[in-house]
């Protein structure tokens, strides 16, 4: 097991925890979305997701 990488059993079964940070590791490198160049379409979503004009402000 790689260093830092602490085993958890739950159920007979093995988690682990203080993985590295996502932005580090490709979760599924096989997906057009965690490979180094995302696609255009993925590029415009981030855009949205954290555009501050895009937001939904809830309603009081």
């Amino acid at each position: 097991m790689p260093t830092g990488i602490k085993p958890i059993f739950i159920n007979n079964m093995m988690s682990t925890y203080g993985l590295s940070h996502p932005h580090d590791s490709k979760v599924f490198p096989d997906l057009p979305e965690h490979q180094d160049n995302p696609s255009q379409l993925r590029l415009q979503h981030d855009g949205l997701a954290t555009d501050d004009k895009a937001r939904l402000e809830p309603m009081c």
